[in-house]
């Protein structure tokens, strides 16, 4: 972890700190703002029950950044890349 990344997880844990200290003054001006309303009007039209399985699915089926088995075998150099398929022409 980088000195920079650890400054950045320091400043959004006051700042986490801070708005969960005021968090009623928050919900007041949002409130004003007519955000709740908004949120419930969306809420309300678009979010079925469809809509929250096909979320999910697209969630579920999200790749990982952990590396491949490729990568991880300890007979390839660090920079191998599988052969891809060769391009199909244009007419194909």
């Amino acid at each position: 972890m980088t000195t920079i990344l650890r400054k950045l997880l320091v400043l959004a844990m006051v700042m986490l700190v801070l708005m969960l200290a005021s968090i009623y003054e928050v919900v007041r001006w949002l409130t004003r703002l007519g955000v709740t309303d908004m949120a419930e009007h969306v809420a309300d039209r678009y979010l079925t029950g469809t809509a929250i399985a096909v979320i999910v699915a697209m969630v579920l089926l999200l790749r990982s950044d952990r590396p491949r088995r490729h990568e991880e075998h300890p007979y390839y150099p660090p920079d191998y890349r599988p052969p891809s398929y060769p391009r199909r022409p244009w007419w194909w």
